[in-house]
């Protein structure tokens, strides 16, 4: 989103998804610019949930400014002299956000803006969701070298960062963009700012979208709302559930909304089906009335059963080091116990 002075303004509404120590989930904003060396500068601002940062596993309002790409100048929040609290009572950088929205029930969000001052050349953040504009505080001028003139491009959206070998989180409420309104997070009402203070829609067609782990999360495409009847501006949704069992790539998902491998359920009673036109071996969910397709392993991954399998097997195991406990089974009660079945 390329304009001349340009400044950004969005509503976004803040999920409380759980995040492992070790990763991070956020969404919210970037004001960019680059200079004749290629010299990045980055403002952020946005909602984060951060174990290593914050000791707890909460949604986070956070802002982050750097002048050399990281390496060494900048920080998360008032850790360091660079982002300046002008009402503490606002909003404060670092500060838990609550209430948060629940997944198809209440919703809650937050307006906020970011504004080059005319006079003082200062970049001004604002909460907007409170009656009125309210100046939170600002980057000084000084911290910039491009940005003192103006920001060339402005994004919206939401990250995830974990460990390769590790089950990635959740993003936004933890549901794909595709589920929509109360449903999966979203930017509404997004805005630029230009020179002469006021405020312009953006232009259908002149944003790309970029999704580099499409299997995981997603993202809607960038709309008017006013064409379908509302009054949200120009709005996008975002999210998704993880990468679980899939960061290998071998098994594929279809319906994420029946089961998805490493979610947490109870048992329920499967089948596997060797298709006979591709070859794939697909899975089903049986209990919801009718088969429903989880997904399929692909025929390339296999060598004997591309063809068939020749032997079945039932049953449950337990791993562990021979000099621990071993844990339970099952639900770590007989066999001869039995029990009258529910389904989930």
């Amino acid at each position: 989103m390329l304009g001349e002075k340009v400044h950004g303004k969005e509503l976004l509404k803040p999920f409380d998804p759980f995040i492992r120590k070790t990763q991070f989930e956020m969404h919210g904003k970037t004001a960019d610019s680059y200079d004749i060396i290629h010299h990045f500068i980055k403002r952020l601002l946005a909602d984060k949930v951060y174990p290593d940062l914050y000791h707890d596993n909460k949604l986070h309002f956070f802002t982050h400014w750097a002048a050399d790409a990281d390496s060494s100048t900048g920080c998360y929040n008032l850790e360091c002299k660079g982002f300046v609290m002008v009402d503490w009572h606002i909003l404060t950088p670092g500060s838990i956000v609550s209430p948060v929205s629940i997944y198809d029930g209440p919703q809650y969000y937050i307006t906020l803006s970011i504004k080059k001052d005319t006079k003082s050349e200062n970049w001004f953040l604002y909460r907007e969701d409170l009656g009125e504009p309210k100046l939170i505080g600002y980057w000084p001028k000084s911290l910039f070298k491009t940005l003192t003139d103006k920001a060339t491009a402005v994004s919206w959206g939401g990250m995830v960062i974990y460990n390769s070998n590790d089950a990635g989180p959740p993003l936004g409420s933890g549901h794909h963009a595709i589920e929509l309104e109360g449903k999966a997070a979203y930017f509404k009402n997004l805005e630029i700012f230009y020179s002469d203070g006021q405020s312009h829609d953006l232009i259908d067609g002149a944003q790309e979208g970029f999704d580099d782990k499409e299997e995981c999360y997603t993202i809607s495409k960038l709309v008017d709302s006013s064409k379908f009847g509302r009054h949200d501006g120009h709005l996008f949704y975002f999210g998704g559930p993880g990468c679980y069992n899939l960061d290998c790539e071998v098994f594929v998902m279809v319906n994420w909304d029946v089961l998805t491998p490493g979610s947490v359920v109870n048992p329920s009673p499967f089948t596997m089906v060797n298709s006979a036109q591709s070859g794939h071996w697909f899975l089903y969910r049986e209990d919801l009335g009718e088969a429903k397709l989880i997904g399929y392993w692909p025929k390339s991954q296999f060598k004997s059963l591309a063809d068939k399998a020749t032997a079945i097997s039932w049953g449950g195991m337990v791993i562990y080091d021979k000099n621990d406990i071993s844990p339970p089974m099952g639900s770590g009660h007989f066999a001869g116990e039995l029990k009258k079945e529910q389904h989930i």
